[in-house]
């Protein structure tokens, strides 16, 4: 969904966005969200460089945003940025199928595997840290 960030008269549209209470929209046809607290992007190379510092600067302007979490594309790795106070962001990295992070804006760990789901079929003779691993954006899921 389509994200509205005012400061900077933009709309961008993240890859995940998730939204707890009431949801703000901007238009009547609730195509615009305004009010997102977790962002979740998947890093390609031609977006990783915005998606890690202009992107975020522009979510970091929307009051209601609390954590960004970014997938890697190409190893098993995630970091997410955590809102602990209103001008301290703190980070986490996690790497390998058998680690999980947890989202401190919505209180639950997901578990690597589960976000790279189907990956283990896909390396049988590849390490890890070299293959390309497969997303399905957590088939349309978050899993506690």
């Amino acid at each position: 969904m389509k994200v509205r960030i005012e400061k900077y008269n933009k709309a961008v549209y993240p890859d995940l966005s998730a939204v707890c209470g009431e949801i703000e929209y901007e238009n009547e046809r609730q195509t615009v969200l305004k009010n997102p607290m977790l962002f979740i992007e998947v890093l390609s190379e031609s977006t990783k460089a915005y998606d890690k510092s202009e992107k975020f600067e522009m979510y970091r302007s929307i009051p209601s945003f609390q954590e960004y979490m970014v997938i890697y594309q190409t190893i098993p790795r995630v970091q997410t940025w955590y809102k602990e106070t209103k001008e301290l962001w703190r980070i986490e990295s996690v790497q390998g199928l058998d680690r999980s992070v947890y989202l401190h804006s919505i209180g639950c760990s997901i578990s690597l595997a589960d976000i790279y789901i189907g990956i283990q079929d896909s390396l049988k003779d590849i390490p890890q840290d070299l293959s390309l691993v497969y997303y399905t954006k957590f088939n349309n899921e978050v899993r506690k």
